[in-house]
């Protein structure tokens, strides 16, 4: 049986076909009356199994790789972002511990003004954070609020102007 003698080699499909093509868009005709006779029905289905059976291989295949590549592309994300959850804890202590120093010479520094009382230099120090703190919140949201208002202003001019 020529699907059995076959069977070792993958076809992928394709196989010699069984007629010469004449080129006048005639019928084929058949080079072995033998070898079409001794192919079955059940040798087509076998060999249509089989190639089904390659194509479950190959998909089977190309599922694997895709969810491999998602598995990498996944770990690649928790990376990026356990990195730069990282890089925001070190940048974050660097300029809590220079402000720290910053505000720690400054309070040494009035201390100094004040004859050696650190108490002193460093209740200074927080008044004067804390007053600048709240000083520039105060411009900051005072901007907003004029930039806010100017804002609207502008439409209700637009309005206005439409109406008319």
């Amino acid at each position: 049986m020529r699907v059995d003698q076959d069977s070792a080699k993958p076809t992928n499909g394709w196989h010699k076909p069984d007629h010469r093509f004449t080129g006048d868009g005639s019928a084929p005709e058949t080079t072995d009356d033998v070898e079409q006779a001794g192919r079955t029905i059940p040798d087509e289905l076998k060999l249509l199994l089989k190639q089904f059976g390659e194509l479950g291989d190959g998909f089977s295949y190309f599922l694997t790789a895709k969810t491999d590549s998602v598995k990498l592309a996944l770990r690649h994300v928790v990376l990026c972002v356990v990195l730069a959850a990282l890089s925001f804890v070190v940048f974050g202590g660097l300029i809590v511990i220079a402000c720290w120093l910053i505000l720690s010479g400054m309070a040494e520094v009035l201390a100094e003004l004040f004859g050696n009382r650190s108490w002193a230099g460093r209740l200074i120090t927080g008044f004067l954070v804390l007053g600048g703190l709240g000083a520039g919140t105060y411009y900051a949201g005072a901007k907003r609020n004029r930039i806010a208002r100017g804002r609207a202003a502008e439409k209700y001019e637009r309005l206005k102007s439409q109406t008319k």
